[in-house]
C-alpha cells in the first residue's frame, strides 16, 4: 500500500515526541512531553508548527534521496562537524504543494529558531540533559533557487541510525493535528493509549478537555480516512479513557 519511494527516514525522538504545535498562537512557544524517565522540552521564540515540519521532514527526505549531503569541519572537538545540504527550493515547493516561496523561507526561518532539550530525571533530579538545534543556519539565494542549510550533525546521523521512516505524501496531506498523531504512532508497536496520552503527544493544547477529545478524534477519523490505521474504539477503564488503534502498517 506504501511506495517506499516516498519514506523518509527521520530521528525516532522527533516523531515520537513533536517539537511542533499545531496552531499558531502569540508569544514564545513551549511544548513539554513527559515521558517514564524525564521529559521533552521544545521552546521557539514563535510557534514552530507541523506545516514548518512538513518542511523539515521534505528537506531530510531530499538529502537522502539525492545523497547530496557534505560534512563540514568545524574544527571544534567539542562541537564537531556539521551536515551541509544543498536543496532547490522548487523541490520543495513540489513536495508540499506549497508555491509560495515566503511562506517555506519563513518556516526555515522559525525552524532555525527551534530547540529540543531531552531531560533524563532521577529523583525528580536532572540525571542527564541533551539540547538539539536541528538547523543551526541557512541562506538562499533567488537567483539559483538554492537553499543551503547546516544542519547539527548528531541530529542528521540520528535520522539515519536512529530512526523510523514515514510516508512524506501521506504527511503532506494530513491536517496539522494528524500529522503529529501520525508520527506518534509510527513510532509504537503498541496499540492502547490514554487519551491524554495521545492528547499531549500530538500537542493538543485547549483550555476544555471536551474540545481536545473532539480534535484528537477527528485526527483519528483522518488517519482511518487515509488509510493509516485500520480503525480505532474509545473504551472507559476506572474513569480513564483508553483508545485502541489497530493498523494495516503504522508506516
Amino acid at each position: 500500500m506504501n511506495d517506499n519511494k516516498d519514506k523518509v527516514s527521520i530521528y525516532r525522538r522527533i516523531l515520537k515526541y513533536p517539537p511542533f504545535a499545531v496552531g499558531k498562537k502569540t508569544g514564545a512557544m513551549q511544548i513539554i512531553h513527559h515521558t517514564k524517565n524525564g521529559k521533552v522540552v521544545a521552546r521557539a521564540a514563535e510557534y514552530v508548527t507541523t506545516e514548518d515540519a512538513e518542511k523539515l521532514f521534505c528537506i531530510i527526505y531530499i538529502a537522502q534521496k539525492n545523497n547530496t549531503v557534505k560534512a563540514v569541519n568545524v574544527n571544534d572537538k567539542d562541537f564537531g562537524d556539521i551536515i551541509r545540504v544543498d536543496v532547490e527550493i522548487k523541490d520543495i515547493k513540489k513536495l508540499t504543494n506549497n508555491h509560495d516561496e515566503r511562506s517555506v523561507l519563513n518556516s526555515i526561518y522559525r525552524l532555525q529558531n527551534l530547540s529540543i532539550t531531552y531531560f533524563e530525571l532521577e529523583r525528580k533530579k536532572i540525571a542527564s540533559q541533551i539540547g538539539i538545534h536541528p538547523i543551526l543556519k541557512y541562506s538562499f539565494k533567488a537567483d539559483t533557487g538554492v537553499l543551503t542549510l547546516f544542519l547539527d550533525k548528531n541530529f542528521y546521523n540520528a535520522c539515519d541510525n536512529k530512526a523510523l521512516q514515514i510516508d512524506i505524501v501521506k504527511y503532506s496531506k494530513l491536517s496539522a493535528t494528524a500529522k503529529n498523531l501520525y508520527t506518534f504512532i509510527a513510532t509504537n508497536s503498541g496499540d492502547v493509549f490514554t487519551e491524554d496520552l495521545l492528547i499531549e503527544r500530538v500537542v493538543i493544547q485547549t483550555e476544555r478537555k471536551d474540545n481536545s477529545q473532539k480534535l484528537l478524534k477527528k485526527a483519528l477519523n483522518e488517519l482511518k480516512k487515509e488509510y493509516i490505521i485500520k480503525d480505532f474504539n474509545i473504551t472507559k477503564k476506572n474513569k480513564e479513557r483508553l483508545i485502541s488503534i489497530s493498523s494495516f502498517n503504522a508506516n
